[in-house]
């Protein structure tokens, strides 16, 4: 391997460095950015759209103390909300850089780009985030869209919150699952642009439920999707 071959790589590799830690690591996602964002791709597809985007459920401080902590935890009784509260705090003991309002912020984050990934036939990268069979069963589905010549869009048009629903811990694995509460707009249509799934005019409220995964044995700060409800 050739000297420019070797610094292609090292670019790359600092290049997926990078995204890991921006999505769910140390460097916190900014769901008012991304709102702006997604308000411009909105605004570019046509004026048809009345919702306006809203962030992300936020604490009322800044602070990641432990009211703005419960309430993002969403259980049917007390007694899974305390045992969801302990396993966090245990979480936390086991990687110190944890916070609840910062992990919300990437599972919003995470869902955003993965979703919309699925615009440009879920490139490699997202290999980085999902678990394997997770990104094979996406994999699997896209390419035999392609051999029917069909192309299938989406867009996350607004998400109104992000709560977690229970967590799991031991010596070596952190499990968080996460429900999702989104307008989303997808689309499946044939290879002349006729529509066979869904309405490109109507964004669709839907709940999805996504689980995510981190190993205590190792650097990474990412937190991988392992099962989600899509």
């Amino acid at each position: 391997m050739n000297a420019v071959s070797l610094l292609i790589l090292a670019l790359v590799a600092a290049f997926l460095f990078y995204k890991l830690r921006s999505i769910l690591g140390q460097t916190p996602y900014d769901p008012q950015e991304k709102n702006k964002e997604r308000q411009k791709k909105l605004a570019t597809l046509s004026d048809r759209f009345n919702e306006k985007i809203k962030p992300i459920n936020q604490p009322s401080d800044a602070n990641d103390d432990i009211v703005s902590e419960h309430s993002y935890i969403k259980s049917s009784t007390e007694e899974e909300k305390k045992h969801t509260q302990d396993v966090i705090a245990d979480i936390k003991n086991n990687y110190q850089d944890f916070t609840v309002p910062k992990f919300i912020e990437g599972v919003q984050g995470t869902y955003d780009m993965i979703l919309e990934s699925f615009n440009k036939n879920l490139p490699e990268d997202m290999k980085n985030f999902l678990a394997p069979e997770i990104y094979n069963g996406y994999r699997r589905l896209l390419d035999d869209y392609q051999s029917k010549g069909y192309k299938f869009e989406t867009i996350v048009t607004r998400i109104d919150n992000v709560m977690i629903v229970s967590a799991y811990s031991d010596e070596k694995v952190a499990r968080i699952v996460a429900e999702i509460n989104a307008y989303n707009i997808s689309v499946l249509k044939d290879a002349e642009g006729n529509v066979i799934e869904g309405n490109p005019d109507k964004a669709v409220k839907v709940t999805d439920t996504w689980t995510f995964e981190r190993l205590y044995t190792t650097t990474s700060p990412v937190w991988f999707v392992v099962k989600t409800s899509i």
